[in-house]
């Protein structure tokens, strides 16, 4: 979940976890990480996908404020090292700190089977859709 000043978050009329149940009933753990030029961790590792979890979840992601920059190859390679994740779901604004070619080497290299599912916060910006769609797509995401 990128969160950093070029990203609008606030602006969105209906959150992308609107429904945490909803968005995540099918899984069976989870966890959510923050970044922009820092990565932070919801919980460490993933926790089971229960009510309390999802709640506690979304509590957290509300009380986030956006600042600094896009580190996404930072944030997508500690989350392909958390033991047990089988997918990633990337929000983000599509401007990475780093040159897009790094970003989606290294992510191809590192995933080995794991999906790499990418959403936009920024759909006006056809550079940016163009890495999101390339990573989703090197990763078997969507």
């Amino acid at each position: 979940l990128s969160l950093t000043t070029s990203t609008s978050w606030p602006s969105f009329p209906h959150s992308p976890f609107s429904s945490p149940q909803e968005q995540l009933s099918h899984v069976e753990a989870f966890t959510v990480v923050q970044f922009s030029s820092s990565i932070s961790p919801w919980r460490e590792g993933l926790v089971p996908s229960n009510r309390s979890n999802l709640l506690g979840a979304w509590q957290w992601v509300r009380g986030l404020e956006a600042h600094g920059t896009t580190n996404t190859l930072g944030v997508l390679l500690a989350c392909l090292r958390i033991p047990g994740v089988q997918a990633v779901y990337l929000l983000t604004d599509g401007r990475p700190d780093q040159p897009v070619e790094v970003v989606l080497a290294k992510v191809q290299q590192q995933a080995l089977g794991i999906a790499v599912n990418t959403i936009s916060f920024n759909c006006g910006e056809a550079k940016a859709v163009r890495f999101l769609k390339e990573l989703a797509r090197l990763t078997g995401g969507r």
